[in-house]
C-alpha cells in the first residue's frame, strides 16, 4: 500500500477531495500548502495523513500530477493519477494479508 503525505505534494499537484471538488495545490503560502480552484478557495488544514482536520468531505481522496505545467489552472488538462486513498475493504485486505 503506497503512502502519500501532505509534505509530497507540490505546487501545480491537483487533488480530489472526499466532496468530489478538484483543487490546484500551491505550496509555500502564508498558511503553508492552500488550495485553489477555478470557483473558490480552500485553506482547510490537512493532517499529515491528507486527513481534514475539521470536515471529512475535505479528506483528499486523490492526488495527480499536472503533465503539463501550462496547464496548470485548466482543471480539464491532462494529468496522472499518483495516489488514491484505498477504500476500506482494501485496507482491511492489506491489514489480513501481514498476518
Amino acid at each position: 500500500m503506497k503512502r502519500f503525505a501532505k509534505s509530497m505534494l507540490k505546487s501545480g499537484d491537483r487533488v480530489e477531495l472526499r466532496n468530489g471538488v478538484m483543487y490546484v495545490v500551491l505550496t509555500d503560502t502564508r498558511s503553508g500548502a492552500s488550495l485553489f480552484s477555478t470557483s473558490c478557495y480552500n485553506s482547510c488544514e490537512l493532517t499529515e495523513d491528507l486527513l481534514s482536520k475539521s470536515y471529512s468531505d475535505s479528506d483528499v481522496m486523490k492526488v495527480y500530477n499536472v503533465k503539463n505545467l501550462s496547464g496548470m489552472l485548466n482543471l480539464e488538462s491532462d494529468c496522472e493519477l499518483i495516489w488514491e486513498r484505498p477504500t476500506y475493504s482494501e485496507m482491511f485486505d492489506y491489514i489480513e494479508g501481514l498476518k
